[in-house]
């Protein structure tokens, strides 16, 4: 049931969405010795038609057209990475390390996000202030503001302040998208989708790792899981009918509600695939009779410089779900929304520091099929 009222229940983080991990292990600070109630779920290969007519409904998952037309959201993202200007001069900056850099410009989204993150946490807002207005951007007012103001997200953070205009936590979030007329099973929701973006600074395994280590979640911030674990037995790997790399594995957690409401339970289906159009996405949705629906998507953009010197993977997600018999709203979604991106940045990040520094980038497909997967009961 919903409404549009304050938050009434913490969101599960809902999914760091699975994924994988490529073929060079890039943050191995997994720890190798599991420890008490610690598991590996290992990967089985499974043939593309086993997969779609026994364990993964494809018409749950959201649809691509919208994106794949240049309209909505995602699509404008993938824009935004790829628009090009004439060259623009920055304000001077001065590192974290203390250089003083008054040279920079600009041309490109990926410039600009390289300088902003130079700029200590503390005086990026202050930096963000002076950037001149640029013409080509004007379609994308406060992208750069909110993808890279993270001050918030390091001290303090609390993710159901749900105040787009006194946000510092990396997170962009616009309107939500109607879901209307793509037939069953969705007819009978036609739900709002709520969208967001972060940049995380690390490559796509980085995201991957962090998304798949479940162990993390129960401390994740914002989150007040009882349990949350990948299913034994329920992690596929192979190929598609495209003769894409694919991966697929079920998670499950329990959450408690406020009283009189009880607690709710769900199991989740996540497919890792590539699009016909080479996009990297990841799907997951529930059937779980606790949920009239839920389901997520998530894009995966590399961010580069126009020197082509990368900056990060700028991740957009859409989401919704309805608890049954719950007076949830779109507030609790865009909660649940931002604590996932939230977290995930943050661990993800995390990992990234403690990266070798001579370890290679891994953006591809592979991604999306190579990875541990970790849970804790």
């Amino acid at each position: 049931m919903q409404n549009d009222s304050k938050p009434l229940v913490r969101t599960p983080r809902w999914l760091q969405l699975p994924a994988l991990l490529p073929v060079v292990l890039v943050a191995t600070t997994l720890a190798e010795d599991l420890g008490p109630g610690e598991f590996e779920v290992q990967p089985r290969e499974l043939a593309w038609q086993q997969l779609i007519d026994a364990r993964v409904d494809l018409a749950w998952c959201l649809p691509d057209e919208r994106r794949l037309a240049g309209k909505g959201f995602m699509a404008s993202a993938e824009r935004l990475l790829a628009v090009r200007f004439e060259p623009v001069a920055l304000p001077p900056v001065r590192t974290a390390d203390g250089e003083e850099r008054a040279d920079l410009r600009a041309e490109s989204f990926g410039d600009l996000a390289a300088a902003a993150l130079s700029v200590p946490r503390a005086a990026r807002a202050a930096w963000l202030d002076s950037v001149p207005t640029i013409e080509a951007l004007r379609d994308w007012p406060d992208a750069l503001a909110h993808l890279t103001d993270t001050h918030g997200l390091w001290n303090d953070w609390d993710p159901e302040d749900d105040d787009d205009d006194d946000r510092d936590d990396g997170i962009w979030t616009t309107s939500a998208w109607e879901l209307t007329g793509p037939g069953e099973p969705w007819s009978d929701h036609e739900p709002d989708i709520q969208q967001a973006a972060a940049l995380i600074t690390t490559d796509l395994a980085t995201v991957k790792v962090a998304e798949n280590d479940y162990r993390l979640y129960l401390d994740n911030i914002g989150t007040d899981y009882e349990t949350i674990f990948p299913v034994d037995g329920e992690f596929f790997v192979g190929t598609d009918d495209r003769d894409e790399p694919y991966s697929a594995l079920e998670m499950r957690f329990e959450s408690d509600l406020p009283f009189p409401f009880g607690g709710y339970t769900a199991e989740i289906e996540v497919l890792n695939r590539v699009a016909t159009d080479g996009a990297l996405l990841t799907y997951i949705y529930s059937t779980s009779d606790d949920f009239n629906h839920l389901a997520g998507r998530d894009l995966f953009l590399p961010v580069k410089t126009t020197d082509g010197d990368f900056v990060g993977t700028l991740l957009v997600r859409q989401f919704s779900f309805d608890l049954d018999n719950v007076p949830d709203g779109a507030g609790d979604v865009r909660v649940g929304l931002r604590t996932a991106l939230g977290n995930l940045k943050r661990n993800a990040e995390e990992l990234w520091a403690e990266r070798p520094a001579d370890a290679p980038l891994a953006n591809d497909k592979l991604a999306l099929t190579r990875f541990r997967l970790f849970g804790k009961r």
